[in-house]
């Protein structure tokens, strides 16, 4: 069996440590999470190591995906609120799918705590074809909607870099690709994750133990790691300390101390 590959994230949506309080992942039921939009360079990142050549990969190996709370006042300590095992890499368009297969309806529809009548399903746009081609995607949810100054919503920026906009052109609901032949490399963030429900706190967060706090040190060797500061601290030239953001946004643990963190996570889930 392969050693575990686990990338840990800071869920900055989601403040309460005993609950998921974003849609991404988005438990679509007790056996399935998808991860959809947002974390852009992640998305990048394992689109351009699993679709390079296909649409839909199945995921062999043993990835791991660990979010934690955000700190606050209220909250000062972080707990894990959310792990998922990717089972399969897809694009957007190839996600729709899921939309057809039983036990899925809840990715349908996913309404607004705040408007019910309001779509924001994490599954967020669909594919537009002409004559049976992809030519882009269409927004089916009002799920990153927002504009930004640039005039394009958060959902046209899921899929593609807002520096390649000259490649594509936007009406307003639709993104279309100007010209076919750059589809390769053009939706350079399209891609999304089904994965397998391994925890999601509805109540009751996982604590970052001391377990859990080791092994974030012996793989950052040298960094001031605690609870509040999974990935160190950075001091400015004041001496004023501030959180440390890992590369990327997400941090990337394998070999031997990933399987330690791991087989310790899995002891505390019983």
């Amino acid at each position: 069996m392969s050693q575990p590959e686990l990338f840990l994230f800071i869920d900055k949506n989601s403040k309460n440590p005993d609950k998921v309080d974003s849609l991404i992942p988005f438990k679509v039921n007790e056996q399935y999470h998808f991860f959809g939009p947002g974390h852009d360079n992640f998305r990048r990142d394992m689109r351009k190591r699993f679709l390079t050549h296909r649409e839909d990969v199945p995921v062999e190996n043993e990835i791991y995906l660990i979010g934690f709370s955000e700190v606050s006042k209220k909250f000062p300590q972080r707990k894990i609120i959310w792990i998922s095992k990717m089972l399969r890499v897809m694009n957007f368009a190839s996600a729709g799918s899921l939309l057809n297969e039983p036990g899925f309806e809840s990715l349908e529809f996913v309404p607004d705590p705040k408007n019910p009548e309001l779509n924001i399903s994490p599954l967020h746009i669909q594919p537009m074809d002409l004559v049976g081609s992809f030519t882009g995607y269409r927004a089916r949810s009002e799920f990153h909607s927002k504009k930004g100054k640039d005039g394009l919503p958060e959902w046209a920026k899921d899929v593609m870099d807002p520096r390649d906009s000259e490649l594509f052109t936007f009406t307003g609901v639709d993104l279309y690709l100007n010209n076919q032949s750059n589809r390769k490399n053009a939706y350079r963030r399209d891609s999304c994750f089904l994965c397998e429900h391994v925890f999601y706190a509805e109540g009751e967060g996982l604590d970052v133990s001391d377990r859990v706090l080791e092994c974030l040190c012996e793989w950052q060797p040298g960094k001031e790691i605690d609870n509040t500061a999974l990935f160190g601290y950075k001091t400015s030239s004041s001496g004023r300390k501030s959180l440390n953001t890992p590369k990327g946004g997400y941090l990337q643990i394998r070999f031997r101390i990933a399987e330690n963190l791991m087989d310790h996570i899995s002891s505390m889930l019983g």
